[in-house]
């Protein structure tokens, strides 16, 4: 006769034990906090949206990929340095929540965000952070996007073509403009004839452009950070008669700038950041998974390139040494692979080796490259 007692008993005691395995399995992957910090409002909160969107969708598929690490993610405003927000969030992110990795997007916010981990508490990897003088913040301080002065050193020979030599620089107020002005005083010196600063949001652009126009310089740069204020000059100059060339940053290549713009913007040359041809099939599948969910693809793709080559390198050297910043620092020295942006290493400095720039030219609505 059947004792079905005892094989309820037995089956119970399987399925606890199935269950125990389950649940030890479950609880030997540690959590590991990552923090990111982004301008999620203010005139550039539109890059910060992408950061925040890349990182809500790569985190949760590196996690399911970990055996030992589930990546949580936790956000916050950095404003892109404008004010102490970054400060404060750096803050929270270190303090609160316990996070030692932080994926960093502007240049001003990586800038105040740095003080807080000069010990090796925490480590951080900037995804938009440009400015020249990021190669000094030390060890803990790496960056996926490449100084903004290889694109400057490649932007200046054009601007001093057919002869010119004196110049207008109009900047709007931000830390990675301010890295451009840096670099092209030291170029152009005494060539800048008139550099005028305004503050972000600045609604009133007429005086700025008006004395620009009137100083007699042979070519005008546009050192301007938000999509809007740089559609507002651009405006400004043609309704005025410009009739010496523009010059900029990615600005003409954003989406948002061609839509609005238009032919006015033909003729402006600008460098930008130029990707790898052949990106990861990781990289690829996140796109399409970015555009099936969002409807639409990111603002500015090279930055949706720098913050993939920043999650997935962060998280696969955790993987690699464990998640203490001073050995992932060292770790990082040595990675030499392919990514997003193109080949991926780090000078000592926590800088890219390669230089991404490339000098383009709008043609027709058309963004056409004029230099290798």
């Amino acid at each position: 006769m059947i004792n079905f007692q005892k094989i309820v008993t037995k089956a119970c005691t399987i399925l606890i034990a199935s269950s125990s395995c389950v649940q030890s399995a479950w609880a030997e992957k540690e959590v590991v906090p990552i923090g990111v910090i982004a301008p999620l409002t203010g005139s550039q909160a539109t890059y910060g949206e992408d950061l925040q969107r890349i990182a809500s969708l790569l985190l949760p598929e590196l996690s399911k990929k970990s055996p030992k690490y589930t990546f949580d993610l936790h956000l916050e405003d950095g404003k892109c340095g404008i004010g102490n927000d970054a400060v404060t969030a750096g803050q929270k992110l270190t303090s609160v929540d316990k996070s030692r990795f932080l994926v960093i997007a502007c240049s001003g916010e990586v800038f105040q965000v740095a003080p807080l981990i000069e010990r090796g508490n925490a480590l951080m990897i900037g995804t938009a952070a440009t400015h020249p003088d990021i190669s000094a913040l030390g060890k803990f301080v790496f960056r996926t996007s490449p100084d903004i002065s290889q694109g400057v050193e490649a932007i200046v020979p054009r601007m001093k073509e057919a002869g010119r030599k004196k110049f207008a620089v109009i900047t709007e107020e931000s830390a990675f403009t301010a890295g451009i002005l840096k670099v092209l005083q030291s170029r152009l010196g005494e060539q800048i004839i008139s550099s005028q600063t305004f503050p972000p949001n600045e609604a009133d652009l007429r005086p700025i452009v008006t004395k620009a126009m009137g100083s007699g310089a042979e070519g005008i740069y546009l050192n301007i950070a938000a999509p809007a204020t740089f559609q507002n000059a651009v405006k400004l100059l043609r309704s005025q008669g410009l009739r010496v060339p523009l010059f900029a940053y990615h600005q003409p290549s954003e989406a948002q700038n061609q839509k609005s713009l238009g032919s006015l913007q033909d003729g402006i040359e600008f460098f930008d950041v130029a990707p790898s041809d052949s990106p990861p099939a990781a990289y690829v599948s996140m796109i399409e998974a970015y555009k099936n969910k969002y409807s639409g693809g990111p603002t500015v793709e090279w930055l949706a390139r720098t913050a993939f080559d920043a999650l997935h390198t962060m998280t696969e050297t955790i993987e690699e040494v464990g998640p203490d910043p001073e050995k992932v620092s060292d770790a990082l020295l040595k990675v030499n692979r392919a990514g997003a942006l193109g080949h991926l290493n780090f000078t000592p400095a926590g800088d890219l080796e390669h230089s991404a720039f490339k000098v383009f030219k709008m043609e027709g609505g058309k963004q056409i490259t004029i230099s290798k």
